[in-house]
């Protein structure tokens, strides 16, 4: 199988290592191609302000794509490749905005991720899901996966980070969120998105990938694309659980992966080689 981690955050953002290091472990632990995609979140006015710490603002992109193009030059080799990416917040006021900004870099691709429904802090603390009725976690999850249905259908990202992070506290998607991502999957195989099994939700309270296994089948009957990233925020995280991907996909019927570069999908059949087709 063709192996790939993209998903990875570093001290530009909510890391623990540097980019070097973060791409190094990558390369040791004998991936194809490591991915860097630290947070990029660019709220409304007034915003939740927690957020900046783990965020990039603007004025520090360029100085983290150029570390990034500089480490690719460094460790780039015929069997390890280094890809720049962000996980991009989508907000409804904000994304044409944070878009527009995105188009002048050289990115390998963009991930469209929700932390927040409303002012909501999604996954910040179970303390914060505590503090709801049983109405207000109601309303959190549909308006995050609401925003999630506009992520995709408005957002130009070439996947969505993982799709029902609201489950993060053990609190269960009402009806109403479940047919919100449902709809989401039948109209983004039609887009060719692409949605991720994000490892890292192994190791939360919840203690299971995301999305669920529900969802995931979901994403495949509508031809949605599947990938595999460990949302790595230290040097030990870039393959978490990755040994438990092979199996999921093959009792999916999954036979191929996607790569990306310069905002290109490449395909790879499972054990083939790669063929390119191109989405902007």
């Amino acid at each position: 199988m063709y192996s790939t981690t993209y998903h990875n955050h570093s001290t530009w953002s909510d890391g623990t290592a540097s980019l070097r290091e973060m791409a190094l472990a990558a390369r040791e632990a004998g991936v194809a191609e490591f991915g860097i995609s630290d947070h990029l979140v660019v709220g409304p006015r007034g915003f939740f302000v927690d957020s900046r710490r783990w965020s990039m603002g603007l004025n520090q992109f360029e100085g983290y794509v150029e570390e990034a193009l500089a480490v690719r030059q460094e460790l780039e080799g015929p069997s390890f490749h280094v890809r720049l990416g962000v996980e991009a917040d989508y907000f409804p006021e904000t994304w044409e905005k944070v878009a527009a900004f995105l188009e002048g870099f050289p990115l390998d691709y963009v991930i469209g991720a929700v932390h927040f429904a409303g002012d909501f802090p999604i996954d910040a603390s179970a303390a914060y899901w505590e503090r709801l009725t049983e109405e207000g976690r109601r309303q959190a999850w549909v308006c995050y996966a609401q925003r999630m249905k506009e992520c995709a259908r408005d957002f130009p990202c070439q996947w969505l980070a993982h799709l029902d992070l609201a489950k993060i506290y053990q609190v269960p998607p009402p009806p109403e969120a479940t047919e919100l991502l449902a709809e989401l999957l039948a109209e983004g195989g039609k887009r060719g998105l692409c949605v991720e099994i994000n490892t890292a939700g192994a190791d939360k309270p919840c203690h299971q990938f995301y999305p669920s296994p529900e969802l995931l089948r979901a994403a495949v009957a509508s031809g949605v694309g599947i990938l595999a990233n460990a949302d790595g925020h230290a040097v030990s995280q870039v393959t978490r659980h990755f040994h438990r991907v092979p199996g999921l996909l093959a009792s999916l019927g999954v036979r191929k992966t996607p790569s990306f570069q310069g905002r290109k999908i490449f395909w790879h059949p499972l054990e083939e080689e790669p063929s390119l087709q191109g989405r902007g």
